[in-house]
């Protein structure tokens, strides 16, 4: 029993590693069009920077299955969260999530409370980068596409809704009526908190990539709108299940913003420039959560 335990792990980081590789080795042909020279310092800085996401979406997992009955702590919280971050690579997006289950020792939380705040995850991720796209559109004057406005709606109407003063309630005591009994609900505002922690995320993200557009193309472009479209593009990415991490997705729509001050080819081989130094700056911040684990001791 517990060498297929053993073999089930080592299968199941093959695959994740196996669908890194690809994600790697697609890369290769656009970003060789490229001119690399003197690009190496800020390719380097992007991948630190775009580090800083990952690990604070960790934090906001740890927080939320704190604010559900959970108890982990912070190393071991963030660890499970990136470990299960780098099995969406997998053939199925959906092993991160048996992950977290299967780690609830680790996590100081039943398997209804670590579902509950995935969940929660979602909608906060949703929420900020919906929120970090239509401001930075607004604040670079350009006119903000109706799938941001739609999704920001949408996830302020879900927020005000789950409250336990509102439908939430409603629905937790149907719910116990019945014989189930549902998580508790967050309340808006410890939710909005996060949402602004995970907005606050963006600032690096966006500046690792329209430090490495800038290293890369002759035109010069606005933080704003760069930031407006590429918070666009990985909501487009998010939101489609069938892509891992949005593959495919997230990068042709940014390819698609970027075609309006370059040319077409140039603007996907940047779109897929980014895409590689994002994927190089989600190792380095599995990295630093592996490493935590070396200083401090597991609860």
């Amino acid at each position: 029993m517990v060498f297929a335990r053993q073999a089930l792990r080592v299968g199941v980081l093959a695959l994740a590693l196996g669908g890194l590789a690809v994600v790697l080795w697609s890369a290769r042909e656009p970003t060789s069009e490229l001119d690399w020279d003197g690009v190496a310092p800020p390719f380097v800085a992007a991948c630190i920077l775009l580090a800083a996401a990952p690990l604070v979406q960790a934090f906001v997992f740890v927080l939320l299955l704190r604010s559900l009955g959970g108890d982990p702590s912070a190393r071991d919280g963030v660890n499970v969260w990136t470990r299960a971050f780098l099995l969406r690579y997998a053939p199925t997006g959906a092993l991160g999530y048996v992950y977290r289950v299967r780690r609830a020792d680790r996590l100081r939380a039943g398997s209804r409370t670590i579902w509950a705040a995935s969940a929660y995850e979602q909608l906060v991720a949703i929420a900020a980068g919906s929120a970090v796209s239509l401001v930075a559109f607004a604040l670079a004057g350009s006119p903000v596409p109706w799938p941001i406005a739609v999704a920001g709606a949408a996830a302020f109407a879900v927020v005000v809704l789950l409250r336990p003063a509102s439908v939430g309630g409603a629905l937790a005591r149907l719910a116990r009526r019945r014989g189930f009994d549902l998580p508790p609900r967050l309340r808006a505002r410890r939710l909005g908190a996060l949402v602004l922690l995970s907005a606050a995320a963006w600032v690096p993200t966006g500046m690792a990539g329209w430090m490495l557009f800038s290293a890369l193309a002759e035109d010069k472009i606005s933080f704003s709108w760069f930031l407006g479209a590429y918070a666009f593009a990985w909501l487009a990415g998010f939101l489609v299940p069938i892509a891992p991490g949005g593959l495919g997705v997230r990068d042709a729509v940014l390819a698609g913003f970027l075609a309006a001050p370059l040319a077409p080819g140039d603007a996907a081989a940047v779109a897929v420039a980014i895409r590689l130094a994002n994927t190089f700056g989600e190792l380095v911040a599995v990295s630093v959560s592996e490493l935590a684990g070396f200083f401090e001791p597991r609860r």
